[in-house]
């Protein structure tokens, strides 16, 4: 079975700054597209050698199961996978996630941003989401409806999504002039067990040396604290979240919620889950507590949101959930 349903690549010539666009089909796991306009694939060495430079950005992009271009145009998702800023998992948190969302309609774009383990640290990784959001814009208008883009975030992913959804400044203004008719913050966001906040006291203490190094400032610490940073207008959010996680504390997550509960960010949703761990993406599933957990929450979510759907019960919505609606999954609290 093919993993790629499609690949959408973007050429980039580096002296002009342009980009062309087009859709073809492959079978082999190593489609790519490499987008950064800051990047060089290429480089030249000491003695006149070409090199090929290891690590680009890239774009791995399915479309949704069954699409035709005579469809309605369709929702879109940024995948980010998790890795402490310094590496991806790119299968679990990444192809099989696409996979998902395709068969439910979505074109799903895993995005490899760049990490530290190939040098790259803040503003690398929000650059790459930037372009990535302002290119399906240019680019996919014709197939994707660009008024429903959403990204989902898995650790430190989860990190990068919410930070593209608090930050207002353009990074990606002087490589790409054009970006600035866009807006380079999702419709809506999904954190699954998400690095949040930077400070001592929580911080995955990895992704932040990764993110801004070992010469980070208290202006830092605050700046990429995303609960210290929500915006009124924080677009609608899902968190994910174990009580035992090992690896990321779960008090991020709850500082996050409420974040979002003090700012009353509408359709916003928390579950938190008593076991898994984590790291177990969608079908990597240590607990039966997170067992299906997309199908058991995330969808349901999806199906409820106004960034992707006009909820057809709002009056009744609204009652049950006390007219805040902000979420909490009642079958998991």
């Amino acid at each position: 079975m093919r993993r790629f349903l499609s690949l959408l690549s973007f050429f980039v010539f580096f002296s002009q700054i342009s980009f062309s666009q087009y859709v073809t089909r492959c079978k082999e796991d190593g489609c790519t597209s490499k987008v950064a306009p800051w990047q060089y694939v290429h480089s030249v060495t000491s003695n006149g050698k070409v090199k090929k430079t290891k690590e680009t950005t890239r774009i791995y992009t399915f479309l949704p199961t069954n699409y035709s271009k005579e469809d309605k145009k369709v929702p879109a998702v940024i995948i980010c996978p998790g890795g402490s800023y310094h590496h991806l998992g790119m299968k679990h948190e990444g192809y099989q996630v696409a996979q998902w969302f395709a068969q439910n309609g979505y074109a799903a774009f895993v995005l490899r941003y760049r990490v530290s383990s190939h040098g790259y640290h803040h503003p690398a990784m929000i650059q790459d989401l930037q372009l990535t959001i302002a290119l399906i814009k240019k680019f996919g208008n014709e197939w994707i409806d660009t008024t429903k883009i959403g990204a989902i975030g898995f650790s430190a992913g989860g990190h990068l999504v919410l930070h593209s959804g608090i930050e207002k400044q353009n990074y990606i203004k002087n490589e790409f002039p054009a970006s600035e008719k866009y807006g380079l913050r999702p419709n809506y966001i999904m954190a699954i067990y998400p690095v949040v906040s930077m400070e001592d006291s929580i911080a995955h203490q990895k992704s932040r040396k990764n993110l801004l190094t070992k010469n980070y400032t208290q202006d830092d610490i605050h700046q990429f604290s995303i609960e210290q940073n929500i915006p009124d207008d924080m677009p609608p959010t899902f968190v994910l979240a174990c009580t035992d996680d090992d690896v990321v504390d779960v008090r991020n997550s709850r500082a996050l919620w409420q974040a979002l509960n003090n700012k009353q960010i509408n359709f916003s949703s928390y579950a938190e889950l008593p076991t898994g761990g984590h790291g177990f993406g969608m079908y990597k599933n240590n607990s039966e507590t997170t067992k299906d957990w997309n199908e058991r929450l995330l969808k349901n979510w999806l199906d409820m949101i106004p960034a992707i759907n006009q909820y057809p019960y709002r009056e009744s919505f609204d009652e049950f959930f006390n007219k805040k609606r902000l979420l909490v999954m009642p079958d998991e609290n």
